[in-house]
């Protein structure tokens, strides 16, 4: 979103030039809508502590606080794989890469 997309979003501008400033809700709303993630469902994410973990992509969605989830966990924390390396991918995608 450009910056003067933005702008005009948080700020509502009359033709007396009043700006009015609009509520920390519809800020949220805005910026929960403006988070995009290359994930599809069907990819390939690495989680877990280590992030070692295998874990294929079955639902996308976004728990009571309204963050984004993928398989009923939250995301805050992972790796895409297919933007990774090849050498850091995970043992079964590296052999599927070959087949």
């Amino acid at each position: 979103m450009s910056l003067l997309i933005l702008l005009q979003l948080l700020f509502h501008f009359r033709d007396s030039c009043d700006i009015v400033l609009i509520t920390g809700q519809q800020l949220r709303r805005i910026i929960r809508e403006a988070i995009a993630l290359d994930i599809k469902v069907g990819d390939v994410i690495l989680t877990g502590k280590f992030r070692n973990k295998r874990t294929v992509v079955k639902e996308i969605g976004e728990d009571q606080f309204g963050h984004p989830t993928i398989n009923g966990k939250t995301i805050l924390k992972f790796k895409i794989e297919k933007k990774l390396p090849k050498e850091k991918w995970s043992k079964k995608s590296r052999e599927n890469l070959k087949k």
